[in-house]
């Protein structure tokens, strides 16, 4: 595990962590790092957290992340990634959660078209940004969250030590308009894949 978050670290991102493979989390969150992400990630990448929510970073969202086959939790949010949806996200066979939230991305939201695609999402934030097109059914066909459960509440997403709650509202925007939409059902419990 490697946290950083949360410092005033600067600077661009070491491409050294690309060569760090059995590193399992990645959290370089609220810091004030800047540039491209050019970190290559390969297949031997064990990588099941990475957050590098809140930061200054530009350009493409690496493609590279497709190799980190255990990727369970995606955080890029409040950067300036200026690029279009990342359609390979959806052949990561464990991720959970993926927020693109407040950055450049821009286009239409599509899905891989592979057969599974996003297996196991519960949560895609993808607000505050200049997405277009149609949203694709195929997006939300395995979004279980968002079936009717047995239990009510909150959401608890568990990933070895971290915790990230969605509360069991939604907020829909449409032309500027929000509205919140709430299912006191809603709410499945704690993720069978999680960790303690």
């Amino acid at each position: 595990m490697l946290d950083l978050g949360s410092n005033n670290l600067n600077g661009a991102i070491p491409q050294c962590l690309g060569e760090m493979s059995g590193l399992k989390v990645l959290d370089l969150s609220n810091n004030c790092l800047s540039g491209t992400i050019n970190t290559t990630f390969n297949t031997e990448h064990r990588l099941s957290i990475i957050s590098l929510y809140g930061n200054k970073l530009k350009g493409k969202v690496p493609p590279s992340l497709i190799n980190c086959t255990n990727l369970e939790f995606l955080d890029l949010g409040n950067n300036e990634l200026n690029d279009t949806f990342p359609s390979w996200s959806g052949d990561l066979p464990h991720l959970q959660i993926l927020s693109l939230r407040s950055n450049k991305l821009y286009g239409p939201i599509s899905d891989s078209r592979a057969y599974n695609s996003f297996a196991q999402i519960g949560v895609i934030d993808l607000s505050s940004k200049g997405f277009t097109g149609d949203l694709l059914g195929s997006l939300f066909e395995n979004f279980q969250p968002m079936l009717i459960g047995e239990n009510s509440g909150t959401r608890e997403y568990v990933a070895y030590t971290y915790f990230v709650f969605y509360a069991n509202n939604l907020i829909v925007t449409t032309k500027g308009l929000d509205k919140e939409c709430h299912d006191p059902n809603w709410g499945p419990g704690r993720d069978e894949h999680s960790e303690p």
